[in-house]
C-alpha cells in the first residue's frame, strides 16, 4: 500500500483560469449591441503512473524500478520522459517494483477562447442574437498523457492531443 501513496489523478499543481466581457458603448444603431468576449485557461499537466504492460499475473499491473528522476531535459511529443530511468523488474524477482503513483507529470493545456455577437432589438423584450465562437482560438497544440507503459516501443512518446480550433456559428431568439 505504502507505493499506492502519491498525487491524485486529477492534481494540477498550478491552474489560471480567467474571462473578459467588453460591451462597446456606440451610439450609432448599426454599431449597437455588439459583445466580445474571451476566457482563458492554463494549467499545468496532470499526473501519470510508468507502468509495464505485459505481466505473467492476470489481473496484477506491475511498475517498474525507479532509478532516476524520469526526466528529460527537454521534454517533447517523441520523448516525454527518461524510459531508461524505469528498468523492468525481472521476471523471477517476485516484486512490483519500486516506482511510485502518479510521479510523473503531463504536458500543460493552454486553451484560449472567443466570442463576438450582436443582438438586434425587436421593441419589447424580444431580440435576436448572431454569435460566432472559437475555441483555442489560436490552434495550440495541446498534447494528451505520454505512452506509461515503459515495456512498449512507444514508451515516453505522446501520440494523442487534445481538441484543437473549432468554430461555431449561432442563432437566438430571445422573447
Amino acid at each position: 500500500l505504502h507505493a499506492e501513496w502519491g498525487r491524485s489523478d486529477f492534481d494540477m499543481r498550478h491552474a489560471f483560469a480567467g474571462s473578459v466581457i467588453w460591451t462597446p458603448r456606440f451610439t450609432h444603431w448599426a454599431a449597437r449591441d455588439w459583445q466580445i468576449s474571451s476566457t482563458w485557461q492554463i494549467y499545468s499537466g496532470l499526473p501519470f503512473t510508468p507502468r509495464v504492460a505485459t505481466s505473467n499475473v492476470s489481473g496484477v499491473v506491475f511498475r517498474p524500478d525507479r532509478i532516476g528522476a524520469g526526466t528529460v531535459s527537454s521534454p517533447n511529443a517523441n520523448m516525454w520522459y527518461n524510459v531508461q530511468d524505469f528498468p523492468i523488474v525481472p521476471a523471477g524477482a517476485y516484486r512490483f517494483g519500486n516506482s511510485g503513483r502518479n510521479i510523473l507529470s503531463g504536458p500543460g493545456t493552454t486553451q484560449i477562447n472567443l466570442s463576438v455577437s450582436k443582438r438586434f432589438r425587436f421593441g419589447g423584450t424580444r431580440a435576436l442574437q448572431i454569435r460566432a465562437d472559437a475555441f483555442n482560438l489560436p490552434n495550440i497544440v495541446n498534447l494528451g498523457l505520454p505512452e506509461n507503459n515503459v515495456d512498449l516501443p512507444t514508451a515516453g512518446a505522446i501520440r494523442s492531443e487534445k481538441g484543437m480550433r473549432t468554430m461555431q456559428i449561432g442563432l437566438r431568439f430571445e422573447f
